[in-house]
């Protein structure tokens, strides 16, 4: 199996509540250094990924801009799966769906998030992270994308079937799942009590650690994103901490297939 490449897209848009998100991956790599190789949960120790460091996108760019750039760098790396991004907010999800279509891969999209992100603009812009899987069922179909963990939406958001609320039980939808599959996991989706450094907190959720077996129970997870992290509105280490645990889990699970 391929060695899985880790990169930081440290864009964030201007529509986003509060700020910090772009000061993500340097602090998620930070806090992975002070926790153990080994997963207690996975009984595998963590082995050497490749490091391709972080995507910049130039200053005040639109959201289109930084799409066009972000695939732009994919092409000029060559990336293939298996890799993590490393947000950044939750738009960086568009440019990275729509790389991998364009590449020939077929897959499911896997969305945790607290919000559904199916605006179709927000703050009068079209692309931004509140419009974000709008713009992917446009990519992938409405029926290929998984949605969970929601417990917030706006009025012109529409409910389908497979958008499960934080309440609903969508572990064993998750479980049964057999097809190739993109994870998008908002930080958001885990309950601010545990994991306040987010960008729009909504409260409730699941617990950091029923996130994390989900995500594990997924059989075959190509390759994924970790986004809205926000190191500035936590000033403890607590979200960091929990951010790069989640990190070493998935990365852990993309090692070993």
């Amino acid at each position: 199996m391929s060695q899985v490449k880790v990169f930081g897209v440290p864009y964030e848009g201007k529509e986003n509540f509060q700020k910090g998100t772009f000061l993500a991956p340097s602090f998620i790599r930070y806090h992975l250094s002070s926790l153990e190789y080994y997963s207690t949960i996975q009984s595998k120790d963590m082995k050497s990924f490749e490091d391709l460091s972080d995507f910049y996108p130039p200053l005040d760019v639109s959201g289109k801009e930084f799409m066009d750039f972000l695939i732009e760098r994919l092409r000029a790396f060559d990336i293939r799966p298996p890799f993590i991004a490393l947000g950044g907010d939750h738009f960086i999800t568009l440019p990275l769906v729509k790389y991998l279509k364009e590449i020939g891969f077929d897959f499911k999209v896997v969305h945790f998030d607290a919000h559904m992100d199916r605006r179709e603009e927000f703050e009068g812009e079209k692309y931004n992270h509140a419009t974000v899987m709008h713009h992917v069922e446009g990519i992938v179909g409405q029926e290929n994308i998984i949605s969970v963990g929601i417990r917030a939406k706006a009025p012109c958001e529409k409910k389908e079937k497979n958008i499960f609320y934080a309440w609903e039980d969508y572990s064993s939808i998750l479980k049964k799942l057999s097809v190739p599959v993109y994870l998008s996991l908002d930080l958001d989706v885990i309950n601010p009590a545990e994991f306040p450094g987010v960008t729009n907190p909504e409260p409730g959720g699941p617990s950091l650690f029923e996130v994390v077996e989900d995500v594990l129970s997924l059989k075959h997870i190509i390759a994924a994103d970790i986004v809205e992290f926000s190191p500035l509105v936590d000033s403890s280490t607590h979200s960091g901490v929990a951010a790069a645990f989640i990190f070493r889990e998935l990365l852990i699970k993309l090692q070993n297939g």
